[in-house]
């Protein structure tokens, strides 16, 4: 009789052990299973995000393309205008001058600087979804948009200068906005699809 009682109770201990293991396992699928939803999860909202992003830089890419195309139109024109100016005409005030109004530039349809669009980045940075990415590749994009970001500010700068143009501005001062516009701004565009070409080769080339 106490031979069949240890067996029975032998049984239930054996039972109840594997019933916890059986949870345990459970458990612990569940856990595997949960994390591989959420880095599932991640993957394909880093992968969404990237392509976001990709789009942006094209985008912003094709806006400086067009620009610099059109200045450098507009760089030939404007020197063709202005060919001939005398030291008298750069102190006259441009309003006053044989060279105003501005569209006597062929081919004018305005400075045509374009906005560089971060939108979509500062979105993604804010619901850091890059935290996935390895740090080399967090630090390219940031280094990118910081430059894109500068640009936006220089644009801002030299708006500022063409905009606080007045009835006293000598002509003299009016053709260096469009100095720095040929100079400082289209090489600023230049090197901002440089660095936007090799921002989107490498962000077609991380593994997910």
């Amino acid at each position: 009789m106490k031979s069949i009682s240890k067996s029975i109770s032998k049984a239930s201990i054996l039972k109840y052990i594997f019933e916890i293991l059986v949870v345990a396992f459970g458990i612990f699928l569940g856990i595997i299973v949960s994390e591989n939803i959420s880095k599932n999860k991640r993957k394909k909202e880093l992968r969404t995000s990237i392509d976001l992003m990709l789009e942006e830089l094209n985008f912003n890419r094709q806006n400086l393309k067009n620009s610099v195309a059109y200045h450098q139109i507009l760089e030939k024109n404007y020197h063709k205008l202005f060919s001939n100016v005398t030291e008298n005409e750069l102190n006259t005030p441009y309003l006053k001058s044989k060279y105003a109004p501005i569209n006597k530039i062929e081919n004018w349809k305005g400075p045509m600087i374009p906005s560089i669009e971060t939108s979509m980045f500062q979105s993604i940075r804010t619901a850091n979804i890059l935290q996935d990415l390895d740090i080399s590749s967090i630090q390219n994009i940031s280094k990118t948009y910081s430059a894109l970001e500068n640009f936006n500010q220089f644009k801002n700068k030299w708006w500022d200068r063409f905009m606080s143009l007045n009835s006293e501005t000598k002509t003299r001062d009016f053709m260096l906005n469009f100095d720095i516009l040929f100079s400082d701004i289209v090489a600023s565009e230049t090197r901002m699809i440089q660095r936007i070409d090799h921002e989107v080769e490498l962000l077609k080339q991380i593994d997910f």
